[in-house]
């Protein structure tokens, strides 16, 4: 969507379902709600993908920093100072969760 800049709605039109169920798709809502099979199967041939690649077993279990910043990276009109900036704000947010989560330890 952000790619081709386009809103939430517009997307929805698309694919084919409503504003609000794609919202909850994108956000991983793990409510009453679940998408039904027909919205799933429209969802990801819209996004030119399958059902597999969305399986919790293929995400990776762990992620680095780094990793986070080649993706900035790739992302386009994304300029070396836009990264930089992004990558202080995620690693500020970061360290502030990793104390946080200590401080429950």
């Amino acid at each position: 969507m952000n790619e081709q800049e386009l809103s939430l709605r517009k997307a929805s039109e698309q694919i084919g379902c409503s504003a609000a169920t794609l919202s909850r798709l994108l956000s991983g809502s793990t409510g009453a709600y679940e998408a039904d099979t027909a919205t799933l199967t429209a969802a990801t041939t819209w996004l030119n993908r399958t059902l597999a690649d969305f399986e919790p077993a293929r995400r990776p279990n762990e992620s680095s920093l780094a990793e986070v910043e080649m993706h900035l990276h790739a992302l386009p009109h994304i300029t070396e100072a836009d990264v930089r900036a992004m990558m202080a704000v995620i690693k500020t947010l970061y360290d502030d969760k990793r104390k946080r989560q200590t401080n429950k330890e």
